[in-house]
């Protein structure tokens, strides 16, 4: 039978390297071959942790070594199935325990570029589930404008050497963005004037693990400054990108290739009622929600918050209102989705002081408008 866990069944602040281990009581002597398949971890929201199981016949302890670091404040359960058996040949009852892992802590900074240029700006950082991450950062020399990249390896803890990504002459690069899919595969995009200028357009370039695209993509409408991108991988590393260009919102999507930038507005016309600030998050199936700021057609300078749908299914995109806006404009909205198709908005709203509303997104329709304040004071970017 089972003597002992650990960690034990309820602790907590367990460490986030601690391996996981079970001891048996004499007889269970033979259980080399059983441990790999029978000894397995997973995590509260049913996820099975990637790992190795062994047993120790001198010591009769099975061991549960995950093959990354666990995460910070999770419950994780431990599971000795029930076809393992003593050397009698009988069978034990399944034996599960749990445990909470300690909160997170940071580490030393360290310099990840050191690539002797005085000038950087736009810094952004993604974490893969894997314990992978991926960080960018322009550098300027000159007329000299460069996309540098610096991997960091969840498994050893360690950042690698800065790189170069691209590199642009007399070209401007700005809006730089980057994420990760579960696998540790990365997306960078940004914005860049071309040769001739007046117009920016949105590339992106795609890291397969190894190395990134040869060339970086161009994704974007065509025409006009596309400018003010965000994108996200789903489950499945397929992504979908939201930007404004010529005063609309436009998306696409990534599924090994781009597909074609389509515009998800309300009037999908260019300057009539201009749009802002868009933002967006996508469910692990692939569906999401984009939403922005758009002027009323009826009250100049007025906005109200849009929201706009994406359905996998049928590659459509539905849009509607979240919060008219009367004679109170809305603006800098910001949206969170959840594993169980909903999603909470919030916003600023008001004509000053400002306040910060909220709308929540049951699966199927928007609730009403709270404010989240309240308090006569001035609130700011949500």
């Amino acid at each position: 039978m089972v003597a002992a866990v650990s960690p034990a069944n309820g602790a907590t602040n367990v460490d986030k390297t601690a391996n996981v281990t079970a001891s048996f009581s004499a007889g269970f002597d033979d259980l080399v071959t059983q441990i790999p398949t029978e000894f397995t971890l997973g995590d509260s929201s049913g996820n099975t942790v990637n790992g190795t199981a062994t047993f120790d016949d001198m010591t009769n302890v099975a061991t549960f070594t995950p093959a990354m670091n666990l995460g910070v404040l999770k419950t994780y359960t431990g599971t000795l199935s029930a076809n393992i058996t003593h050397s009698g040949g009988t069978a034990i009852s399944q034996y599960n325990w749990s445990f909470t892992t300690r909160e997170g802590a940071w580490g030393i900074d360290e310099n990840i570029e050191n690539d002797g240029f005085s000038d950087f700006s736009d810094p952004q950082v993604a974490r893969s589930n894997n314990g992978d991450g991926m960080a960018i950062w322009m550098s300027i020399s000159g007329s000299t404008f460069m996309v540098h990249y610096n991997k960091y390896t969840g498994s050893s803890g360690t950042w690698g050497a800065f790189q170069m990504l691209e590199s642009y002459t007399n070209n401007p690069v700005t809006d730089l963005r980057v994420d990760m899919d579960n696998n540790g595969n990365a997306m960078a995009v940004w914005s860049v004037d071309p040769p001739g200028g007046g117009n920016f357009d949105l590339v992106a370039s795609y890291y397969n693990g190894t190395s990134w695209d040869a060339l970086p993509t161009k994704f974007d409408a065509g025409t006009g400054v596309a400018s003010d991108p965000q994108f996200a991988f789903d489950g499945s590393g397929n992504a979908i990108a939201v930007w404004i260009q010529d005063s609309n919102v436009y998306a696409n999507r990534y599924t090994g290739t781009w597909g074609t930038a389509v515009p998800i507005d309300a009037d999908g016309v260019a300057i009539a009622d201009p749009s802002v600030t868009p933002q967006l998050a996508l469910f692990d199936n692939g569906n999401a929600i984009a939403v922005w700021a758009q002027e009323d057609s009826v009250s100049a300078g007025v906005y109200i918050i849009y929201a706009s749908h994406y359905d996998v299914g049928s590659g459509n995109w539905s849009v509607t209102p979240i919060a008219l806006g009367n004679t109170a404009t809305g603006s800098i909205p910001q949206i969170a989705v959840g594993n169980g198709g909903d999603a909470i908005a919030v916003w600023l709203q008001g004509t000053g002081p400002y306040g910060t509303y909220a709308a929540v997104y049951d699966g199927s329709t928007w609730g009403s408008p709270e404010e989240l304040d309240n308090d006569a004071h001035i609130s700011t970017i949500p």
